[in-house]
This record gives C-alpha cells, structure tokens and sequence, in this order.
C-alpha cells in the first residue's frame, strides 16, 4: 500500500609424531606473536580521536586539498567532485521527486477507494469514468516506479564511481609513503612497529571510502526528508487529548509530528547506548583476523624450515591459538549485533502501528479520510526513519570508526617516521664537514 524512496576452543598444543613434546612455551609464542606484529603487543602509535575528527583528519586530504600545479590530480578530483554532486543530486530528486510523488499518490488513491466503496455500498455500479481513473493511478503508479529505478540505480553507480577514484587514490598515498624512506622496514621492526601494514593497505581504505560515501548520501537523504516531510506531517496533524484515552485533561497540539520526534529520540539514545562497545570487538576483530593471515603467511614462508624441523605441532599451536582469538570475539559481536537487531526490529515494527492507533480517533469522528490517513503515515514513517539514521546506520558507523582507527594509526606512524626521518637527514648534514665553499654557520 505504501511506497517509500529507494534508498546495508581449545588451547593445548599438540605433541608431534615422533611422541616428543612441543618445546614451544606460552612465553616463545607470546615473542613470535610480537615479532610478528600482533595487536596486543604493538608499540604502534594508538588511535583515540573521535569518529568525526578521523572522518576530517582522512577526507581532508582528497576532497579538500589538491595541487595546482598538477594538472592530472586537479582532473581526478574534479571528476571525483563531479560523481559526488551527481549522486546528492539524484538522492534530491528521489526525496523531492519521487518519495513525495509516493507519497501523495497514496494519499489520492486512498481517497479514490473511499469514494468507490461509498457508491458501491450504496447499491450502484462503478462507472466507466472510475475504472478510467483507475487506470490513470496504474499509470502514474509505472511512471513513479519508473523513476525511482532509473534514479536509484544511477545513483548508486556514480556514487561507487567516487569511492572507486578515491579508495585508488588513498592506496596510491600509502604505497608511497610506506615505500618512502625504508619505512616498510622501520615499521616491521622499528621503534614505531604496526601489525599488519599490508592489510591496511589493502582493506581499509575501500572499507573506509564506500561507507564514507554511503554515510554522507544517506545524511543527506535524511536531512531532506526530514525539511520535506516534517513539513507535510506537520500539517496534517492534529491536537490529541489524552481524555480520549482515559488519561488526563492534557490536550498536545500537533501530536502525530510531536509523536514521531519524540519516538525517534528515544529509539537514537537506546541504539547508541546498546550498540556501544561494537566499535571496539569490531577493530579488534580486524587486527585477529589478520594476526590468523599473518601466522599462515608465516608457514608458507617458512616451509623448509618448518618441514626440517618437524615443527607442524608448534604451527598448530599457533594457528590454533590465533583462530581462537578471532572465534571468541566474533562471539562478542555476534551479541551486540543481535542486541541491535532486535532493537531495530522492535522500533520499526511497532513505527508502522503508531499512526494508525494515533488517528483513530479522528478516523471514527470523521475528520479524516483514507487518503488522509495514508499520507499521514507515508510522511510519519519518512520523519521516522530521517530521525533514525543512527539507529539504521549505527552498525556501520561502528564497524567503519574500526577501519578508520587502523588507518589514522597507520598514518600517524608514517608521520611520525617521516618526521624521524627528516630530523636523522637534518643531524647528518649539520655534523657532516664543511667543504671549502660551505660557509660558516
């Protein structure tokens, strides 16, 4: 009936087959795990500025810096630009456009079936001019859908069209910087160690510019609807007396739009507070689930040395351990997100109930008509889900500041070496001698 717009064990080592046992202690594979740059035992630079700083400190330097100079940067993000503004311009057409063509169609065809039934209850036929106006609603219903596909799908092309440019171009940033000045070395076993630089490199920045993209899109698609709808809830609201439900003598203007911010506030602060330790399992998730990769590089890497020393218990061992690491804390994710789960389901379940117990009364008093009472949904449930955009989005938001905090680490140490870097070239030409042509400092 309604349409809205197109808009995501165990821990023992084994013995080995000659019946001897593993000589590899908790305390050797706490060092090989050090070695090899596992995340509890990193001396990396830490992470802890707030998701909308990060946001800032990793977009600032595609969206918003170019060099002139450079005429093939300066087209890249032009075009990059250009993708960008296309899709927002298409996430306003489809609220303004077509969510509101929905939505009014809802409310006409509502009326339309009203009238219908009072002339079919009436004991006289349908006319010819009603199943012609029947086929016009068909016919606006084709077109309407038509225009939110071609939308849709348009916007979603253009808009990975960016994340595609801009994920190439971060990648391109960190190979140099990490290629730079040896610092691949200096990372692996510098002061500034870091687990798993080339998993950063690989994964997080697509991870962190499609959600980027899709969360700025989606702000953008809820803040229009929210000026758009709000304003049409508004004016179909009417005042509520809580006498009409046994309660007291309070009569609340506006209810329904009252209703809808209030109801969404609450379903925002009881999200936040639920999905809260998210973020945290699922960066920790990350840093298991490639310390598991690394320990397998590490055999296959080491295969003659391993096959001469008939180490494959001590292997095991180890690849147990690191896959028990990732098992139990999946575990823990897997709690939090069916915590939200349910959450999610419960708030929008009992969204599409509100309005129609909330105009009820006005319904049986005869102040609102069918179509009225469509519209009057569509737009509640349009408010609703604009004021929940943390409460559909918060899982990624989680999931995203992960990837984001592994990439700003990943930063910071490159900063930071190149820094070092900088001061070792500046100590080395100051202490160097001076050549006849060198003036005195």
């Amino acid at each position: 009936m309604l349409f809205g717009s197109a808009r995501r064990g165990f821990r023992h080592f084994l013995r080995d087959r000659h019946g001897l046992p593993d000589l590899r202690t908790e305390a050797l594979l706490e060092k090989h795990r050090k070695e090899m740059g596992d995340p509890r035992n990193t001396t990396a630079l830490q992470s802890n500025k707030g998701f909308f700083k990060s946001f800032w400190q990793l977009s600032k330097p595609y969206w918003f810096s170019v060099d002139w100079q450079n005429k093939e940067e300066i087209k890249h993000k032009a075009l990059s630009w250009a993708f960008l503004a296309a899709s927002l311009g298409l996430t306003f057409y489809s609220v303004r456009e077509v969510a509101v063509g929905f939505n009014d169609w809802n409310g006409e065809i509502g009326n339309f079936i009203q009238q219908s039934y009072n002339v079919v209850a009436k004991g006289e036929q349908a006319t010819t001019e009603a199943w012609n106006k029947f086929g016009h609603f068909m016919q606006d219903l084709g077109i309407l859908t038509t225009k939110m596909l071609v939308a849709g799908a348009t916007n979603y092309k253009v808009a990975q069209l960016a994340v595609l440019r801009w994920r190439k171009w971060m990648t391109a940033s960190y190979e140099n910087r990490l290629l730079k000045y040896k610092n691949f070395y200096h990372m692996q076993y510098g002061k500034y160690s870091i687990d798993n630089f080339d998993q950063r490199i690989q994964e997080d920045p697509a991870k962190f510019a499609d959600a980027a993209v899709e969360i700025v899109t989606d702000s953008f698609d809820a803040a229009l609807s929210f000026a758009t709808f709000s304003a049409i809830l508004y004016g179909l609201s009417n005042e509520f007396n809580l006498a009409t439900v046994g309660g007291p003598e309070i009569i609340i203007p506006k209810f329904m739009f009252t209703l809808v911010m209030a109801y969404a506030a609450l379903g925002t602060v009881l999200t936040h507070y639920a999905g809260k330790s998210l973020e945290k399992w699922a960066q920790k998730q990350q840093a298991y689930e490639a310390m598991y990769r690394s320990d397998l590089i590490n055999i296959r890497e080491k295969a003659e040395q391993v096959a001469l020393n008939n180490s494959e218990n001590t292997q095991k061992g180890i690849l147990t351990k690191s896959f028990n690491d990732l098992y139990q804390n999946f575990h823990r994710i897997i709690n939090v997100k069916t915590g939200l789960l349910v959450m999610r389901v419960v708030y929008h379940r009992l969204a599409g109930a509100v309005p129609l117990v909330v105009t009820f009364p006005d319904v049986v008093a005869g102040k609102m008509q069918i179509g009225d009472i469509f519209k009057t949904i569509g737009a509640f449930s349009e408010v609703k889900n604009a004021m929940s955009w943390y409460v559909n989005n918060a899982p990624l938001i989680k999931q995203t500041k992960a990837s984001m905090n592994r990439l700003i680490e990943l930063e910071d140490v490159l900063t930071q070496l190149e820094k070092e870097h900088g001061e070792r070239t500046q100590r080395s030409a100051s202490n160097s001698p001076r050549t006849a042509h060198q003036p005195a400092l």
